[in-house]
């Protein structure tokens, strides 16, 4: 009785330590699909008329954007009507690219502040607002030819948001990925630690057939 409580007691603890290893894993495939976190956005517009800073992720309103996990730093100054943006991307989870850019100022008033980049396929046009402390942006799709040929040419909508809370989903939605995977790991696990010990236990009372193939019943060790 005793050897069975222990190799019972082990098989417990086998499962305990599988579900754990298990649990190990999906947390890891779970990071390797977000590996980093980002930094929250911000608008500020303190000294609208020498200088205006905006941090924060780009958004697309309708969709998720090609590459989720990147943060942007825009500084623009009233002379010489300039706006200078820092980006940082990250693409499939290993590859890091630093982008600088210089756009010129086509208005800045009172209240927005409006730069575009544009290229010989799309048009970006931003907008900063200084009463709701919002940047956002539009793409404009100038040609669907030649090189081109590959993009819609329907307007992109695009906001400056609070890179904390796209990371929080992110990683949220990176969970419901790997927790259904995690969820079966435990049931084969436990399903697998239970047929041990019914095994175990079941060899201390072995039924005895008797000569017409019917259970007689039990022997007691």
């Amino acid at each position: 009785m005793a050897s069975r409580s222990v190799r019972t007691i082990g098989w417990v603890l086998a499962g305990i330590v599988g579900c754990a290893c298990i649990g190990t894993v999906a947390t890891y495939s779970t990071r390797s699909m977000v590996p980093v976190s980002l930094q929250s956005g911000s608008v500020w517009t303190g000294s609208w008329e020498g200088y205006v800073v905006a941090r924060g992720t780009w958004i697309m309103d309708d969709e998720q954007i090609y590459s989720p996990l990147q943060t942007s730093q825009i500084i623009c100054r009233k002379p010489p009507m300039t706006c200078v943006g820092a980006d940082a991307e990250l693409f499939s989870g290993t590859l890091l690219s630093v982008n600088v850019r210089e756009y010129y100022v086509n208005n800045w008033d009172s209240n927005t502040i409006t730069f575009t980049l544009g290229s010989r396929c799309v048009e970006y046009i931003y907008t900063i607002d200084r009463r709701n402390e919002r940047v956002i942006g539009t793409r404009k799709t100038l040609s669907t030819s030649g090189e081109c040929l590959p993009l819609s040419d329907k307007p992109i909508k695009l906001s400056l948001s609070d890179g904390f809370k796209v990371w929080q989903q992110l990683y949220k939605d990176a969970q419901n990925k790997t927790s259904s995977f995690m969820f079966v790991g435990w049931a084969l696990c436990w399903a697998f630690v239970i047929h041990r010990i019914w095994g175990i236990w079941r060899q201390a009372h072995p039924l005895v057939t008797t000569a017409d193939g019917s259970g007689a019943g039990a022997i007691t060790r």
